[in-house]
């Protein structure tokens, strides 16, 4: 029959006791077959036994799953997308500052000296490095230019009897900050003009003979400062020609003075500035020292905030008065190669400075005062003595001594030279505006009325146009 097991024929199967050998088929198979079944049923139930066992992945809190990795790493499989969520927070997560005791507290000091210098991050004292660009040289006048400069002028005042003097770092010219009186000075005696040719004398009785004037400076509608060789200034009443007070506070001549509300600033040849607050008794309240050589030229903006001042070691400084009359310059510009005397503010730009330099530098600069910045540089044709901004046109007028005496007017901001003006009195050693008007004082004692920025009518035609020491080839006058 199918199926039944046979024995093996064999020649000596009758003397062997032992069982037949069996040939196995169908049976053998069905028997792997059905092992092979519990073996896999077993395992499944292991697998839903251990599922049973642990909660739904997608219920697990993400604390909960790291807390699992660090007990027992191989308890739980983390999907793929739940380790990119925890990449993800964990890259965004703001980290929890330690705390500080005292114990590890440092003093700046000693985080300075433990910082490397490369990595140390420290303040500039000085204005930044200035930009890179050539200075602009022009000979001719600008043919197209959309308004008419009057080249019309008069004479004010001939010191004809009266000795001057020629000296580029005095400053005996002063516009009335309301009136439209002019102050200028000769020797000994302070001269006023006002616009219906009445003149008065103020003589200085203060001065020696071998005294003189050296600066000049109105600090209210009726009170004119004298600076004076002999290392003083006086104010003068001019309605009573009257001296009402004496300031001694410099050890050499005042070439330079500067009004701010109550406050009057000078300058001396002992390279000091000093404040002085008219309202006290003791009028001396500060002390600016910036320079090395004479201080010839300062300036305040039109609100008093900050004082520009130009000396003959070639630097210009910019004090910051809010911080105080004795603090260190806020920037100091030092592009210069001559003397700086001619400072001028912008009326329309509060932060726009012109400065002038001497017969060694020759340029005219204008500079940012928030930043320290060089804007412009401009090669003239002669030393630069003053500088005026019109209040206006977009214009800066320069007057010029050596080696070419005249005045140059200038279009700001292409500083291109509208028209130059001959001077026909020698060399212009200060200029003022009374606003439509420019007044000059020459070297020969001549106060000169200009027209230069009157009103437009229609354009012009065009028109061609030692080192340390600015008055190196004059001749003084003996005292």
């Amino acid at each position: 029959m199918e199926g039944t097991p046979r024995a093996a024929p064999s020649a000596s199967s009758h003397n062997d006791t032992s069982k037949p050998k069996v040939l196995w088929s169908s049976a053998k198979k069905s028997k792997r077959s059905h092992s092979r079944l519990n073996a896999s049923a077993e395992k499944e139930n292991a697998n839903v036994t251990k599922k049973s066992s642990l909660p739904d992945i997608d219920t697990i809190d993400i604390k909960e799953v790291e807390a699992n990795l660090h007990s027992d790493f191989e308890s739980v499989k983390v999907p793929r997308w739940l380790r990119k969520r925890m990449k993800m927070q964990e890259a965004s997560a703001v980290p929890e500052p330690a705390p500080v005791s005292d114990a590890y507290a440092f003093t700046s000091t000693e985080l300075l000296s433990a910082i490397p210098r490369e990595h140390q991050i420290l303040r500039p004292k000085f204005r930044p490095p200035r930009p890179d660009f050539q200075e602009i040289q022009l000979g001719s006048t600008v043919t197209d230019y959309i308004r008419q400069v009057s080249s019309l002028s008069r004479v004010l005042f001939q010191a004809s009897n009266e000795p001057t003097q020629d000296d580029f770092y005095l400053n005996v010219l002063a516009s009335h900050p309301s009136k439209p009186i002019v102050a200028c000075a000769t020797l000994q005696n302070v001269v006023l003009y006002q616009t219906k040719a009445i003149q008065r004398r103020i003589p200085i009785s203060q001065l020696l003979p071998e005294d003189y004037i050296t600066s000049l400076a109105w600090t209210s509608s009726s009170n004119i400062a004298v600076g004076t060789s002999d290392a003083k200034i006086h104010i003068y009443d001019v309605s009573t020609s009257t001296c009402i007070r004496t300031i001694s506070s410099h050890e050499d001549r005042v070439g330079s003075l500067a009004t701010a509300d109550h406050i009057l600033s000078s300058g001396s040849r002992d390279a000091s500035i000093r404040h002085h607050d008219l309202r006290l008794s003791r009028a001396t309240v500060g002390t600016s020292r910036g320079h090395s050589q004479e201080v010839c030229g300062l300036s305040y903006t039109r609100c008093g905030s900050t004082l520009a001042s130009g000396a003959n070691d070639n630097l210009v400084n910019l004090w910051d008065i809010k911080k105080g009359l004795s603090t260190p310059p806020q920037f100091q510009l030092s592009d210069h190669l001559a003397a700086v005397k001619a400072l001028a503010w912008c009326p329309w730009e509060s932060s726009l400075l012109a400065t002038g330099g001497g017969t060694a530098d020759r340029t005219i600069k204008c500079w940012n005062t928030r930043t320290g910045m060089l804007l412009h540089s401009t090669q003239t044709h002669a030393q630069v003595s003053a500088l005026v901004w019109s209040c206006s046109h977009k214009e800066l007028l320069s007057a010029h001594g050596f080696q070419s005496p005249a005045m140059t007017l200038w279009s700001y901001p292409s500083m291109q030279k509208v028209k130059s003006l001959s001077t026909r009195s020698g060399r212009i050693l200060s200029l003022t505006t009374n606003g439509s008007h420019i007044i000059s004082w020459c070297s020969e004692g001549t106060l000169r009325q200009w027209d230069i920025f009157l009103e437009p009518h229609a354009p012009p035609r065009s028109s061609m146009s030692d080192a340390n020491d600015e008055n190196a080839g004059v001749k003084l006058p003996r005292h």
